[in-house]
């Protein structure tokens, strides 16, 4: 064949191709756009209920409901796309698509304030920027089957359940926290200048408002005995004193390092992503390095938090795997979990699991077994003991493995972060009141969490960071800053300094997600006497002490290169197994 002819038909075929592929991302583009738009009509059809359920049965196209409480768009867009029965590629094809309409109902559930102008163009823009609807079911797929690379306890680990409570189990929380009212001992008085109705629980609900001068004004209140089982759910949710020593103390431990749930994400899978994204750290270790694992492209192991128990010294440690550094929690506690010659940690699963229900307050309707210490298992099993929390039925239980730590000594992962606590040597400290993080929290810490700390919002580069400054007479807390040298807000707390140094005043900076759960959660720890606060250049450190033991957290500092924000290492170490 000539030149000449296979130039000719070189000619025809480019322009063909390129007609094809043209109209090939017209359509996509077309069938993203008519995706989009089934969506937003379906969210319009929710506030009429009844009225899809008489289309699907108009339209013979069964269903059933999904497991995880989210959306199943399978019978919707068989009916907008006339597919009352489907074949075998068909099934797949709708499969995909359904699963792309669950990221978005996420996506715009978590964010809806950012959809209300023109929700279409930028939920189409954003199936583009995902990489497709392929690409989207499959990366969702993936959320919802991946394991927790972190626990090499059992062949099969299941990912920790992240649903909200059954409606039973809610109405028991709420039950339980009224009984807890009863038992509570006051905050505080207010006067009325209006005569208050009672409820017939003996309570009432009172919306106040602080004033400037510290002073609390008394707006209303209500008898409503819905209202009233609300607020005594939220305030059980914060109390754990009514538990037994030996689930308390667990729990306190792992409250202090907790993010607040009202700053992650509602939807179950799109929690599970945005943990793995922003609280979780990549290590320098691979999983083809964990023996018998094979890793994709060279997947890294992430961080997830381990909780250990020593038994010689009665110790709960609680920081980061696979690294050097991290947040670390230890409490010496008055009464130890396990026997002197045990060394055991709590499964990652069942540490994530119990972490959720201690944000839902699900953990207040659970007994526990035994109701000291921890049930030494068999011989045959596994783990070497366990903790039971009983529900109100059989199979409602949740039992939590620990697990030897030296029969994972040999893996090259098996070690975590800890401090040199006893022999740190601050540079300066200072003591306050447990009402000092109160007052923390209620001027500036619940509404960075609502705002800043939100979601997606602390992956952006002036939320990741936060600045200790010590002066003399106060702790200045900076944020919302890109670096150092520029302007950012600052909250001033009073605070009298005792210098160790030669220095007068002293500047640290923390990765956000570090340090602000922890100014977070000590406002809810139920602590005796005053709250000790001291550091370094390298590590700030919370010294204080509940009825359960004596607790200290231990913060590292970071430095900015150019490409990452790392740790401090100084003072930190790692502790190995075995």
């Amino acid at each position: 064949m000539s030149k000449a002819d296979l130039q000719t038909r070189y000619e025809a075929l480019h322009k063909e191709c390129g007609g094809s592929f043209d109209a090939l991302q017209r359509s996509r583009e077309g069938l993203w756009r008519s995706l989009v738009r089934a969506y937003l009509w379906w969210r319009d059809c929710q506030q009429t209920p009844g009225f899809l359920e008489a289309l699907y049965v108009e339209q013979k196209i069964g269903y059933q409901a999904t497991k995880d409480n989210t959306p199943n768009f399978n019978p919707l867009l068989r009916l907008l796309f006339y597919k009352p029965t489907l074949s075998g590629s068909e099934r797949s094809m709708i499969s995909n698509w359904n699963a792309a309409l669950v990221t978005l109902h996420a996506e715009f559930t978590d964010n809806d304030a950012a959809y209300r102008t023109n929700p279409e163009g930028k939920l189409v823009k954003l199936i583009g920027d995902r990489g497709g609807l392929v690409q989207m079911a499959r990366k969702a797929e993936q959320e919802r089957t991946q394991v927790d690379e972190e626990d090499l306890t059992t062949k099969a680990a299941k990912k920790a359940i992240t649903k909200p409570p059954a409606p039973d189990v809610k109405r028991q929380i709420q039950t339980r926290a009224l009984d807890m009212m009863g038992t509570l001992k006051g905050t505080g008085t207010v006067t009325a200048d209006v005569p208050l109705r009672v409820g017939t629980m003996d309570l009432i609900a009172l919306l106040a408002r602080r004033m400037p001068d510290g002073s609390v004004v008394t707006l209303g209140s209500t008898s409503n005995s819905e209202a009233i089982r609300l607020i005594s759910e939220d305030i059980a949710a914060r109390s754990v004193v009514h538990l037994s020593a030996n689930l308390r103390v667990i729990l306190e431990v792992l409250r202090s390092q907790l993010y607040p749930p009202q700053s992650q994400p509602r939807d179950p899978v799109q929690r599970a992503a945005w943990r793995r994204a922003v609280l979780l750290d990549a290590t320098e270790f691979r999983v083809s390095d964990v023996p018998g694992r094979t890793g994709s492209k060279g997947q890294r192991l992430t961080s997830a938090k381990k909780l250990l128990i020593h038994g010689a010294d009665g110790t709960l440690l609680l920081s980061g795997t696979k690294l050097k550094s991290s947040v670390v929690t230890r409490c010496r506690t008055k009464v130890s979990l396990v026997g002197k010659a045990d060394h055991v940690f709590l499964r990652i699963n069942d540490r994530a699991r119990l972490e959720h229900w201690l944000e839902t307050s699900e953990v207040h309707v659970r007994a526990v077994s035994p109701a000291k210490g921890l049930e030494r298992a068999a011989g045959t099993e596994k783990f070497t003991h366990r903790l039971t929390l009983k529900g109100d039925k059989p199979q409602a239980d949740l039992r939590m493995h620990f697990y030897d730590v030296k029969k994972k000594a040999t893996l090259p992962t098996s070690f975590q972060a800890t401090f040199k606590f006893d022999s740190f040597k601050p540079d300066w400290s200072c003591e306050v009141t447990h009402a000092w993080f109160g007052k923390l929290r209620e001027q500036m810490l619940d509404t960075w969490f609502v705002k800043l700390g939100e979601k997606w919002q602390i992956n952006r580069a002036n939320n990741r960071l936060m600045w200790l400054n010590v002066s003399e007479r106060q702790i200045s807390i900076r944020f919302n800053a890109v670096d150092a040298t520029k302007l950012a807000a600052d909250h001033p707390m009073p605070a009298g300094t005792q210098w160790q140094g030669g220095k007068t005043t002293y500047e640290t900076q923390h990765l956000s997600k570090d340090i602000a759960p922890v100014l977070y959660n000590l406002a809810d720890a139920h602590v005796t006497g005053n709250i000790k606060i001291s550091g370094s250049a390298h590590t700030v450190l919370f010294t204080y002490a509940t009825d359960m033991g004596e607790f200290d957290i231990a913060v590292p500092a970071v430095y900015v290169s150019k490409k990452a924000i790392v740790r401090h290492e100084q003072n930190f170490t790692v502790l190995r197994y075995g």
